[in-house]
């Protein structure tokens, strides 16, 4: 009997021992602990990488497919009383509309100098000038000026010699007086567009891009206007033009130059981007998006001079 407590004894010492060792070790708990945490934060943090990284990449591809959309788009001018073929463009939500509409920090041109308020003081007076005289009165009110090459096609147009000249000058008074833009126009009879700048084709009955409008917008090399755009009155005298063809591709240059229509507010009807109106005013915001647009335009090495005269063609 005494011989076998020693064996027992060493057996129950044994089962105590595998207990112990089958037992979790701390140290290595923690460590898993450690591990999974790390896994965790690392699968977070690159689950909301790839997820930043994705809405950037669609948020870019956005914005890519709106603005070839808008540069190879139809944007139409119809006439008084007619259903704008583009009815999305004129269906503009409030709030964009409303972002057209106000007069913010954010309103005056980037490039028109680092006084902000000289900068604005300038831009007033010479909308103002314009407000009270109409087309012939206010001088550039922006510097630097930008020159931008425009192609005037007028082999379907029934405008010739002095008439064209004279519209193409007015519509220059319209972008020099209000937005130091001006375009340097070249008339041609034949249907080849530049490789810069803008097209501008004039037409005797009925635009291009396949519509019937006073004018149309299909892209920078296929802008459109009818010889004789029917167009009513501003609401104010001093914003209406002198010659209707004036205004039409004036207000067509605006689609190129990224301004969209501005329709269904109290001064609309004195607006150049309204539809169907001889209004020639430019709103704060739209010069600001004008100016940057005609910077990537622009004519490089052009003088800060008022446009060149436009060219009598017979």
């Amino acid at each position: 009997m005494l011989d076998g407590t020693p064996r027992r004894l060493g057996f129950a010492l044994l089962a105590v021992a595998l207990l112990a060792c089958d037992a979790e070790d701390p140290r290595s708990h923690d460590l898993d602990d450690d591990t999974a945490h790390d896994t965790a934060h690392d699968t977070a943090h690159d689950t909301a990488h790839d997820t930043a990284h994705d809405t950037a990449h669609d948020a870019a591809a956005g914005e890519t497919s709106r603005d070839a959309v808008r540069d190879g788009g139809r944007d139409v001018d119809a006439a008084p009383g007619t259903v704008d073929a583009t009815g999305a463009r004129d269906a503009a939500t409030a709030s964009r509309d409303a972002r057209a509409q106000e007069v913010t920090e954010a309103s005056v041109p980037a490039d028109a100098g680092s006084d902000v308020d000289e900068a604005r003081d300038a831009g007033s007076v010479g909308r103002d000038a314009a407000s009270s005289a109409g087309p012939a009165a206010g001088a550039s009110p922006f510097s630097p000026a930008f020159h931008i090459a425009l192609r005037v096609h007028r082999a379907d147009s029934g405008l010739r010699g002095t008439a064209l000249a004279s519209a193409l000058e007015e519509m220059n008074e319209i972008w020099w007086k209000q937005a130091s833009i001006c375009f340097e126009v070249v008339v041609v009879r034949s249907e080849e567009p530049r490789r810069d700048g803008f097209d501008l084709w004039f037409h005797r009955t009925k635009v291009g891009c396949n519509t019937t409008a006073n004018g149309v917008y299909c892209g920078d090399h296929d802008i459109h206007s009818l010889d004789v755009p029917s167009l009513n009155a501003a609401d104010n005298a001093a914003w209406d033009t002198r010659q209707n063809p004036a205004r039409t591709s004036a207000h067509e240059l605006g689609h190129g130059l990224m301004l969209e229509h501005y329709n269904g507010f109290a001064d609309s009807n004195d607006s150049l981007m309204s539809s169907g109106r001889q209004g020639f005013k430019l709103h704060e915001s739209e010069i600001t998006t004008a100016r940057r647009r005609a910077q990537s335009k622009a004519v490089a090495g052009a003088p800060a001079t008022p446009c060149a005269a436009v060219p009598i063609v017979d």
